[in-house]
Order: C-alpha cells, then sequence, then structure tokens
C-alpha cells in the first residue's frame, strides 16, 4: 500500500502487513549490506528473491527504468536548449 515507503514497483503486489515489514526489513539488510561491502544475510536475499522474481514486480521495474531513462534524456535534452 502506499503508507509502506518502498520502491514503487513493490506496490503492484498486494501484501499483509507482515509481508510490507519483513520486505522493509529486507530492503534495509541489502542497504547496510552494500553500504558496508558486505554480503546480505539469506534470509534477506531469499525475501528480495522472491519479490523480485514476481513477474509483476520484475515488469515494474523493468518499465519504471526504462522510462527513467527515457525522462531522463528528454529532460537532458531540454535543459541544454536542444
Amino acid at each position: 500500500s502506499s503508507d509502506w515507503r518502498m520502491p514503487w514497483e513493490f506496490h503492484v503486489v498486494d501484501h499483509s502487513e507482515p509481508q510490507w515489514v519483513t520486505l522493509r526489513e529486507a530492503l534495509a539488510a541489502e542497504r547496510y549490506a552494500s553500504k558496508h561491502s558486505e554480503e546480505v544475510d539469506s534470509g534477506a536475499a531469499a525475501v528480495l528473491s522472491s519479490e523480485r522474481g514476481d513477474l509483476d514486480v520484475a515488469l515494474a521495474s523493468t518499465n519504471l527504468a526504462a522510462n527513467l531513462a527515457v525522462n531522463t534524456a528528454t529532460w537532458n535534452q531540454i535543459v541544454d536548449g536542444g
């Protein structure tokens, strides 16, 4: 739901409150591991793999990335005057 501040692609799938909490914790573990050049613990990695492996989430992520690239290129053309 929109009350959970998560990357947008995860909002395309319905989650219960405990599932949102688990996902939030897994994302936090991933950020921490990345910041400290560590491996993500196996539990968090499994949660994220499962979530990102969902077809709807994967499609949303791909579309968000593609649209961001197009919008960024357009913005840069406008800003650069061209």
